[in-house]
């Protein structure tokens, strides 16, 4: 396994399909490369510092990929290109869980309710 390989992939996908304008189709590219990376190095036991940052990056870019896939709205500094409006009804915090397919969600406006 070439971790210098993974983490070149890793950052060029991410820039590519995570970026500043982004696309439906192209974050769901980045969920499928992640897990394709993740069957080989997550559970794997390294005994560097160089694979246990890898794992971590791959942790993190698949979070990314799939809460910005979740999210179909343009907000902030990304671009939906697929859903360029806000939607109001998403002013909320995505909380990802392990092992879910779907966050739990919590108004973002102080004294609102969780939604789930």
């Amino acid at each position: 396994l070439d971790l210098v390989d993974v983490r070149s992939s890793l950052r060029s996908g991410m820039w590519r399909n995570v970026g500043i304008e982004r696309h439906g189709t192209k974050l769901k590219d980045m969920r499928d490369m992640c897990d394709f990376w993740a069957r080989y190095t997550v559970s794997s036991i390294f005994d560097d510092v160089m694979g246990w940052e890898t794992q971590n990056m791959l942790t993190i870019a698949a979070l990314m990929s799939r809460a910005a896939e979740w999210r179909r709205e343009t907000r902030g500094g990304q671009c939906r290109v697929d859903f360029p409006d806000m939607d109001e009804s998403l002013e909320v915090h995505a909380l990802w869980k392990a092992g879910s397919d779907q966050p739990t969600l919590r108004w973002v406006k102080a004294g609102a309710e969780a939604l789930a």
